[in-house]
């Protein structure tokens, strides 16, 4: 075993009202702008390609912010309960919208696109677990292509169950290297190519956000470094150097949260960077509905209005469409919040 003892934080330094929600256990405002601002990466990513456009900008490591973002919250102020309080609680919160936007794309799809759906994807759907089926590949982006985030959620939620109680950042970080090697080598050996892209990375991301959790609860804590959780980080460099998980996605989350941190506090201080903030808060208090509804609504939905309503898709009515889109979408987000609120209990 190695041991490293951690100074100070050195010459990182968060913005200042983080510290003070984290240490208040207050609700931390950072956490839903940064929401925000990952929905908009990935509406942006999306955007793109409708318009057929080049991914240079890579808005889809938003979702890498959500799941890093997801498991800081859930490390940073864990709820004294026991496992069913917890996985009601977090049911509750994930389930009521995503069963009302999966109503509602299955009816829409049925009657407005003319698309159906076999009953073994749809029940794998209405479970959240089409995600993790890995021998129906075709089930993974059906429907909706957005839903598969709530099969990883189903994922790492367990996952963070079971590990808790682990103090240790490195420990963490290493699980996470340990469940992402272990996911990319049953995606692999399915031929699940494309749940091979999305799941094992995303499963790091979940951890690498935990261990930045605990890094803040206890900055000055000695770090301990044993030969599994060596053999663990090393088996995910090999694995990113085959291919088999994209170490550069969370890499790059991981920094625009810590980026967001470290500037907030110089721009959110005049009147226009409070409204940016305001702004990203807001959209990322409905950024789990938003998510789940922006695709299709504004790719499929609007694509198709746009060639019954003029006959052609060219660029303006494309631009036209997205912006519409995203307005039925935002409307319809605060619909389901709101219904996903009275459905809970005590709601």
């Amino acid at each position: 075993m190695v041991q490293l003892t951690r100074a100070s934080a050195g010459e990182f330094t968060p913005d200042p009202s983080l510290l003070r929600a984290i240490a208040s256990g207050a609700r931390i405002p950072q956490l839903d702008e940064l929401r925000g601002l990952a929905l908009l990466m990935v509406v942006s990513y999306h955007s793109l390609g409708v318009l057929s456009s080049r991914n240079d900008l890579h808005g889809d490591i938003g979702v890498d912010v959500f799941l890093i973002l997801s498991g800081f919250s859930l490390c940073i102020a864990p709820a004294p309960e026991g496992t069913w309080q917890f996985a009601r609680r977090r049911l509750w919160r994930l389930v009521p919208s995503y069963w009302m936007a999966l109503l509602l794309f299955l009816v829409g799809g049925h009657y407005v696109l003319r698309q159906d759906w076999g009953a073994g994807d749809i029940a794998s759907h209405f479970l959240g677990v089409h995600g993790l089926l890995l021998n129906r590949p075709a089930y993974f982006l059906s429907i909706n292509d957005s839903f598969w985030y709530v099969s990883i959620l189903l994922l790492v939620y367990p996952a963070y169950y079971a590990t808790r109680k682990v103090t240790s950042a490195v420990r963490l970080v290493a699980l996470g290297a340990a469940g992402a090697v272990a996911l990319a080598l049953l995606y692999k050996l399915s031929r699940h190519d494309i749940g091979l892209w999305h799941v094992p990375l995303r499963f790091f991301s979940f951890f690498l956000g935990a261990a930045a959790a605990r890094l803040l609860q206890f900055p000055r804590a000695a770090i301990h470094v044993s030969a599994w959780e060596v053999a663990a980080l090393l088996a995910l460099c090999f694995s990113a150097f085959r291919g088999l998980v994209v170490l550069a996605y969370p890499a790059a989350a991981l920094g625009v949260c810590v980026l967001y941190c470290v500037l907030r506090g110089a721009w959110a201080g005049p009147r226009a960077g409070r409204a940016a903030t305001g702004a990203l808060a807001v959209v990322g208090s409905l950024s789990y509905e938003l998510y789940l509804l922006h695709q299709p609504l504004m790719r499929d939905y609007a694509g198709h209005f746009i060639r019954v309503f003029s006959g052609t898709p060219g660029t303006a009515n494309l631009v036209l469409g997205l912006v519409l889109g995203f307005a039925v979408c935002a409307a319809l987000s605060v619909a389901l919040r709101a219904a996903s609120r009275r459905l809970q209990p005590g709601g």
